[in-house]
């Protein structure tokens, strides 16, 4: 290429999509649960009773998360099992 000349680039689009099967609000559930009771037995060795940290809620799809637990990592590790 020449000093002074240019290329021209056209703009893409993004026309990727993705499309899942919708899951029942009960499964999610369940499956998040799952998740996370393997979380808590590898970060404290034991099988707690989990609504005693958390409260896990799912509505038309969408988890909603609350509670304490007894390390930033262990937060941080539910969070990406709900992601």
């Amino acid at each position: 290429m020449m000093m002074g000349q240019r290329r021209r680039f056209s703009k893409g689009r993004n026309t990727i999509q993705v499309v899942t099967p919708p899951v029942p609000d009960d499964k999610l559930l369940a499956n998040v649960e799952q998740s996370m009771v393997g979380i808590f037995y590898r970060r404290l060795g034991y099988l707690p009773n989990i609504s005693q940290f958390l409260a896990l809620d799912v509505h038309d799809g969408v988890v909603s998360l609350g509670g304490h637990v007894p390390s930033p990592q262990m937060a941080k590790d539910l969070l990406g099992a709900v992601t």
